[in-house]
């Protein structure tokens, strides 16, 4: 019944370009999934030492970032409960979080920290422009197979696929998925 909370203004919340995948304060280096489940980084002390992980899911629309809530509140172990303030809608135990804004879905888990910090942080980092969805990578043939052009993109996540020895930018066997990832943790997917 609580998990419903997650679902219930995914009408009425505002759609956003994302959140930065590099420069958000109390995080590291991103880890690039695939397109149905976002993008991850650690979670850092004060130190620097990792204290957990927070997963970030810019959705193309605000019923699939709710669906995606919901998910990551049913895989926390331990109960959670309703959290104001919170973008439109959150859920949070003393080390888990799951919050929505619009079309913009995280989940932070920390271990000896309180998860607040970081779900600040990351929904105080969301932004609104540049709108426009990033357009699916392509493929052109080069010497001995093909290459991904995907401008704008920071990172992939390939699926299959074969590389020559030598050659990391070229692909001789086509993968069978490629999602191309921009600044702002929006996914692009091309099936060759």
């Amino acid at each position: 019944m609580i998990i419903a909370l997650l679902t219930s203004a995914a009408l009425a919340a505002g759609f956003h370009a994302g959140i930065p995948v590099q420069g958000v304060s109390g995080l590291g280096a991103p880890t690039f999934h695939d397109a149905s489940t976002g993008w991850s980084a650690p979670v850092l002390g004060a130190d620097g030492q990792p204290l957990g992980v927070a997963r970030v899911y810019v959705a193309p629309t605000t019923a699939a970032a709710a669906a995606w809530a919901e998910d990551a509140a049913r895989a926390v172990q331990a109960p959670l409960v309703p959290l104001p303030s919170f973008g439109d809608a959150a859920l949070a135990n003393a080390g888990a979080l799951v919050a929505r804004d619009g079309n913009v879905a995280i989940a932070v888990s920390v271990s000896g920290s309180d998860p607040q910090g970081p779900a600040r942080s990351l929904l105080a980092a969301i932004v609104d422009a540049p709108a426009a969805w990033p357009q699916a990578p392509t493929l052109r043939p080069v010497d001995g197979g093909w290459a991904i052009v995907s401008p704008g993109a920071v990172g992939w996540t390939i699926t299959g696929g074969q590389r020559p020895l030598g050659q990391p930018d070229t692909w001789s066997e086509l993968p069978q998925e490629i999602v191309a990832w921009d600044a702002w943790g929006r996914a692009a997917v091309m099936r060759p």
